[in-house]
């Protein structure tokens, strides 16, 4: 992202190498996302509950397969073959709490600041990332504030 950020695409070969790099982030990002957005979804949907504690726990084991790429889209949890009936139940409780928080995802599409703009943050190894932090103004001032400050994580 740093790369991009110095590309001023002033002329059209620096504009294509923007895009390209742009695409290589996204591909690199995009299983951190996914992920992001599944655990987003169990939580709006309140799927993230001790009820589901089990099928969640097999799911990121990897009984139903490579959770990243279940997590894509790129691999069904039920296309593998499960040796007993309990497993196979499970199997296909867990996908079609799969497909709920799919529904979601496409219907909302999160957007996750930190993996979004990798570039705007700093000190990701600490508990908390630093980077600009965008905010409505509040009542009585105009414009958007814009601070250096903290976020979370």
């Amino acid at each position: 992202m740093q790369i991009i950020e110095g590309l001023t695409d002033a002329e059209i070969a620096e504009a294509h190498r923007s895009a390209d790099v742009f695409a290589e982030v996204q591909d690199m990002t995009a299983p951190l996302g996914a992920l992001l957005s599944f655990f987003h979804a169990l939580d709006w949907l309140q799927l993230n509950t001790r009820d589901n504690k089990v099928l969640l726990q097999a799911f990121l084991s990897g009984v139903y397969g490579d959770p990243v790429q279940i997590a894509l889209g790129n691999l069904d949890p039920l296309a593998k073959n499960y040796g007993s009936d309990r497993a196979s139940t499970e199997a296909k409780d867990f996908a079609e709490m799969l497909a709920r928080t799919r529904e979601l995802i496409a219907e909302e599409r999160f957007l996750h600041w930190q993996v979004a703009f990798p570039g705007v943050w700093s000190e990701w190894e600490k508990d908390t990332l630093t980077g600009c932090v965008y905010r409505k103004p509040k009542p009585g001032r105009s414009g958007d504030e814009v601070r250096q400050g903290s976020h979370v994580t």
